[in-house]
């Protein structure tokens, strides 16, 4: 009996391994693969031309807040994939610093074209600053916006420290005998058969999802941008 290995014979990927009797070798490789004596490990080795070559590595990599920085720019087809909603699909690495625009505690997974090896890494979730000339992996907001929420006291504590109410309209609103002149309006637009539900839900909520409708609505009344909103709720959700 002899161990034996099986290779792609193009690439010299290494698809399978085992024992066979001697006169039996050639028989374990199927179309456009070779068999040889012996055992490798596919995922450190590849076997061009039936010869044993360590596979390439990646650059060196390391990770400081929301960046990845290798040593040099990886391979070209190199592809990023974030194991997070936020990010739903791979991005190709073009450059060698990788910023994500919004930070996540998730696994990525570096997968280079063959024969390089790939990686796994953790990020943790730590905010930082992108270095210059990173390139940029924007998530996808509809993702982000549906993760976002404010208990009504955060909601208050924001809207009067950012200046978007008067802090005699916050406390109003707390109390739930009033609602800011820019809700009131608001909820005037509406249609008749809606106004009340809409204005009893804003005195008696508990917490306010960044995907409510009407939370848009009354920032656009109040001259706030989609991007300004996300920023509030980003901040004062850590109050």
């Amino acid at each position: 009996m002899i161990a034996f290995t099986v290779y792609d014979t193009a690439t010299g990927a290494i698809l399978r391994t085992g024992v066979c009797q001697d006169d039996m070798l050639a028989a374990q490789a199927g179309t456009s693969e070779t068999a040889i004596e012996g055992t490798f490990d596919g995922e450190e080795e590849y076997l061009p031309g039936g010869v044993a070559n360590p596979r390439p590595a990646l650059p060196t990599l390391t990770i400081t807040g929301q960046t990845l920085g290798f040593a040099s720019a990886p391979p070209s087809g190199t592809l990023l994939t974030v194991w997070d909603s936020i990010y739903p699909d791979p991005v190709e690495i073009t450059a060698s610093d990788v910023h994500l625009a919004a930070p996540v505690t998730a696994r990525i997974s570096i997968d280079p074209p063959w024969p390089y090896v790939g990686a796994v890494v953790e990020m943790d979730g730590f905010a930082s600053t992108a270095p210059g000339g990173a390139q940029i992996v924007e998530p996808d907001m509809g993702a982000v916006r549906a993760g976002m929420s404010l208990t009504v006291v955060q909601l208050m504590i924001g809207l009067v420290a950012a200046g978007w109410i008067t802090e005699a309209e916050g406390e109003a609103w707390l109390s739930g005998s009033a609602l800011p002149a820019s809700a009131v309006a608001v909820i005037g637009t509406l249609p008749t058969e809606a106004q009340f539900a809409a204005k009893a839900r804003m005195l008696r909520m508990t917490s306010v999802a960044r995907t409510d409708d009407l939370v848009d609505v009354l920032a656009a009344a109040v001259g706030k941008t989609a991007t300004e909103v996300d920023a509030f709720f980003s901040t004062y959700a850590a109050v």
